[in-house]
């Protein structure tokens, strides 16, 4: 009985963690796009964070084709229903990547603004809105994931669910 037990823990621990794990994808598109300027204010986190091992996790996101490599083995490999994975973790992997397209999407409508706005403090107050808006969702969907609750974006959550039967 206590064997059954733990390993429903391992199972559901193991579940959360690659749900959670995929809401990093989204994460680091934002810190590689954006460099935390919109908190650099508040606090130097440019030195604090960039100085221990976080480049080198920031390099995942600096070339394309790994980003782009690790969106579709989440895709065909996890969201797809060829292998046995539970609708839990095929869910959250799918809603994740959603919000790293819409990431990509607000990080790539961000480059096209002119420098003399991105300088001003307009293109500061829109950067610190795509990042902080990217960030609490993904920060709310990773919570969401590790208490087992079924995250609800409100347009992400109901294309994830047609890609997810």
């Amino acid at each position: 009985m206590a064997q059954g037990k733990s390993l429903n823990f391992r199972e559901r621990f193991c579940d959360k963690s690659i749900a959670s794990v995929a809401y990093f994808l989204p994460l680091f598109e934002m810190i590689q796009a954006f460099k935390f300027s919109c908190l650099n204010i508040i606090l130097p986190l440019d030195q604090l964070l960039l100085s221990g091992p976080l480049p080198k996790f920031l390099n995942f996101s600096a070339t394309n084709s790994i980003s782009l490599f690790a969106f579709l083995i989440g895709y065909f490999f996890i969201v797809r229903p060829k292998l046995t994975f539970r609708r839990f973790v095929r869910f959250n992997v799918a809603q994740a990547l959603l919000l790293y397209l819409v990431s990509t999407l607000l990080c790539y409508s961000y480059f096209m603004i002119p420098v003399l706005i991105k300088q001003s403090i307009f293109g500061f107050i829109i950067e610190s809105i795509f990042y902080l808006a990217i960030v609490g969702t993904t920060t709310y969907s990773m919570t969401s994931v590790f208490l087992g609750l079924y995250t609800d974006i409100p347009i992400l959550s109901e294309a994830a669910e047609m890609h997810v039967p």
